[in-house]
């Protein structure tokens, strides 16, 4: 799963222990205690010197 998925199952995860814990049905919210995961950047590479001739070739005829 990606980082962001991760961060919103811990987001409901959290809000529903919490409202769990208003409602008495557990001691205390554990998901407090969770560090949320750091979203990682993928490195974008650069194109090759023919890849953008060839993607404005196709963007030209329309085969995208």
């Amino acid at each position: 799963m990606s980082p962001a998925t991760i961060g919103e199952i811990g987001t409901v995860l959290c809000i529903a222990l919490s409202d769990a814990l208003k409602r008495g049905y557990v001691g205390r919210n554990v998901a407090v205690l969770i560090d949320a995961p750091r979203p990682v950047r993928s490195e974008l590479a650069p194109w090759a010197p023919q890849q953008p001739w060839a993607f404005l070739k196709a963007a030209e005829g329309g085969t995208l």
